[in-house]
This record gives C-alpha cells, structure tokens and sequence, in this order.
C-alpha cells in the first residue's frame, strides 16, 4: 500500500519527529504561518461530563 502511495508521486511520509521540525523551520522562516485555535477556559469540571469520584 505505501509502495502505490508513493509512486503517485508529491507525497512525504516520515516520522511524526522529522514532521514537526520542518513545521518549525518553516515557521521561523516566514514561510509558514500556522492557524491557532484558542479555546474557551473554564474553572471547574464540564459539566457534561460525570465525575467518576462522585458518591465515594
């Protein structure tokens, strides 16, 4: 399967390491800006979410 993968050609499998250092270089370069998700912070536990401790 990767053999097929790999012979269409402008595909790039490599370890997750090697993956996040180019992210890194290219980052610093300029040459890539990643998108930042922020997420809502919240004190205490979500509420949809039952505490398995609870009743103990």
């Amino acid at each position: 399967m990767i053999e097929h993968i790999l012979a269409k050609g402008e595909v790039w499998i490599a370890p997750l390491e090697e993956i996040a250092a180019h992210v890194r270089q290219v980052a610093a370069a300029g040459t890539y800006t990643p998108s930042v998700q922020t997420l809502p912070i919240r004190d205490g536990r979500i509420t949809d979410i039952p505490d398995p401790y609870a009743g103990r």
